[in-house]
């Protein structure tokens, strides 16, 4: 079944940029570049990840849908570098912490006070849209197409709710924006892709979160700025890089009981991955 499976959705790294460069008409993915994150990771996923033809098809799908959105993001911001700078980040909160500690009550708790704002779900999985000024309802209907998507990964994944009962309108994570980079723990924790977990390790989330804040700079750049809250258990492994990019963050770490943690998840942690 899986050699059948390969015949329709190979994971393959030229041939996915090249399919979405051919569906875009567009050729520059920008920075970083996508190289070599995305061969390493779909390698792993080939030799490691075991996928089931679903899973294959899916993640054919959601990878070719991230190099598609990377090579219209490059294309809006070309000759917009300047601009896009003077739109400043000012003292983001980062909320980190172990799975399962809270973070992510305390996430959407912070972003009621009308000052702060997080990228919501509908915005990260269409963030060109989510730019521009709203015009004849074309929001809300991004907001509508994400809500279904989500209706689907739902049906998938049916407990995933229980570890994170995302909305399209709910604060998303940083690991999601991380993935238009191909450098992400998202992969990590939907998958068994070792090889691409050390690959990660070795090469640190540095370029990740400099690809992140100029993707919020897009999202706040028709908009009033305000702070920034975010969330991730995630940044416990870049902190170092975290403030070399963004140097007046604030980070608020959560704690709760290790062993609460390890009986209160159910199924693999952050099953909320960005659903294709």
């Amino acid at each position: 079944m899986d050699n059948f499976s390969r015949r329709f959705w190979l994971l393959d790294g030229d041939q996915l940029r090249e399919r979405a460069q051919r569906r875009t008409g567009l050729k520059d993915f920008g920075n970083p570049p996508v190289e070599p994150a995305l061969s390493t990771l779909v390698n792993s996923l080939e030799a490691e990840a075991n996928l089931h033809p679903l899973g294959r098809f899916l993640m054919c799908g959601h990878l070719l849908e991230i190099l598609e959105t990377r090579l219209r993001l490059a294309e809006a911001w070309r000759g917009k570098e300047k601009a896009l700078a003077s739109s400043t980040v000012r003292r983001p909160i980062f909320i980190t912490g172990m799975p399962r500690s809270g973070s992510t009550f305390l996430h959407e708790l912070m972003g009621q006070d009308s000052n702060n704002r997080s990228p919501r779900v509908w915005e990260v999985m269409f963030p060109l849209a989510a730019a521009t000024p709203e015009q004849a309802g074309q929001h809300q209907r991004h907001v509508r197409k994400a809500e279904m998507r989500l209706w689907w990964f739902r049906r998938f994944a049916p407990k995933a709710d229980s570890v994170y009962p995302a909305r399209a309108n709910t604060p998303h994570e940083c690991l999601t924006i991380h993935s238009y980079t191909l450098m992400s723990e998202e992969f990590v924790s939907t998958c068994r892709v070792p090889s691409y977990e050390k690959f990660l390790r070795q090469t640190g989330l540095g370029a990740a979160y400099a690809w992140q804040k100029l993707f919020l700079q897009h999202l706040q750049s028709n908009a009033s700025a305000k702070r920034w809250i975010l969330k991730s258990p995630d940044h416990l492994y870049g902190l170092e890089e975290l403030f070399r990019i963004f140097p007046d963050a604030i980070v608020i770490q959560t704690h709760r009981d290790p062993l609460d943690v390890s009986q209160r998840t159910t199924g693999p942690e952050r099953a909320h991955a960005d659903p294709p």
